[in-house]
């Protein structure tokens, strides 16, 4: 039985194939998609990999289960038209659609986003946040399928872990590219700044293990964060690798900004499948390590 990776090449799509082999899987079990067929350079494995487009995904026989990593991130957006955006999506989510309302019985875990809560009063339109608006329309369509299945839906807010592309507009990659260039962490906002982080490691291994033993059918939403970090705290983390850099920041003011789910939840979740957290300097110092070597 094959497990089926869509957007094997993006950076959860990478942390997910490097867990798989970690765990000393075979690599002959899984089968990576991504928006068009393509050979990949894996630098951890040294290897190129095939990987398929999505619209071959529902021809696929003998799957186990799917992980669903594949989103033309928002940050992405600028490189297309809206309506270019929009649609390559909406591509995205039908090809997994297909492939699901074909096989009736394969569980799936979807990997969504955290502003796609945002969508969940009605009361915000497309043109506020495409991307949070296509996530919660996919996650919609998933909820549908899951009468016969497992459906399993994580929103991630904020992330740590290897393979991080840098420059990148994250806070994570920004710190680390300012403290690699040998320049001082500069903090613009003069607010506190508040976000949940999860180790992309940890998220991959507990869906894997999960996958191992899925869930009873059903629909399952769970915000993906073990960590509310305020961006200072994140900057000090980072500095604290390197010598001779420091902080700048403005002077604090009493407001803040916050874009953070509930951990609770998937605590309990990874405790029920007996994974332990890694903390979260070691995260960052696992993130920076990557970035240099």
């Amino acid at each position: 039985m094959t497990l089926a990776l869509t957007g094997a090449s993006g950076w959860i799509g990478k942390n997910t194939l490097n867990c798989y082999l970690l765990q000393n899987r075979n690599l002959n079990n899984i089968k990576l998609f991504s928006s068009k067929t393509r050979l990949i350079n894996y630098r951890f494995i040294n290897k190129h990999i095939k990987n398929y487009s999505l619209k071959q995904l529902k021809n696929e026989i003998g799957l186990k289960a799917i992980i669903h990593t594949a989103f033309i991130r928002a940050v992405l957006q600028k490189e297309f038209s809206f309506e270019e955006y929009i649609n390559f999506n909406r591509e995205i989510s039908s090809e997994l659609i297909y492939a699901l309302e074909k096989y009736p019985n394969l569980p799936v875990i979807s990997i969504s986003s955290g502003v796609a809560k945002e969508y969940e009063s009605g009361l915000k339109n497309i043109e506020e946040n495409p991307y949070g608006f296509l996530k919660f329309e996919e996650e919609k369509k998933l909820q549908e399928l899951s009468k016969t299945r497992m459906v399993l839906i994580f929103r991630v807010y904020a992330c740590t872990g290897p393979f991080l592309k840098i420059p990148t507009h994250y806070a994570l990659g920004q710190f680390i590219q300012n403290c690699l260039n040998g320049e001082n962490i500069r903090i613009n906002s003069s607010f506190k700044v508040y976000r949940s982080y999860i180790f992309l490691p940890d998220l991959m291994n507990i869906c894997l293990k999960i996958l191992d033993s899925p869930l009873p059918n059903g629909f399952y939403l769970y915000d993906a964060c073990t960590n509310k970090v305020e961006i200072e705290e994140l900057a000090n983390l980072v500095m604290n690798q390197f010598d001779g850099i420091s902080i700048k920041r403005p002077k604090i003011n009493n407001l803040t900004n916050s874009y953070c789910g509930e951990s609770k939840n998937f605590l309990e979740l990874a405790n029920k499948y007996s994974y332990k957290i890694t903390p979260f300097a070691e995260q960052v110092k696992i993130s920076i390590r990557d970035c240099i070597y």
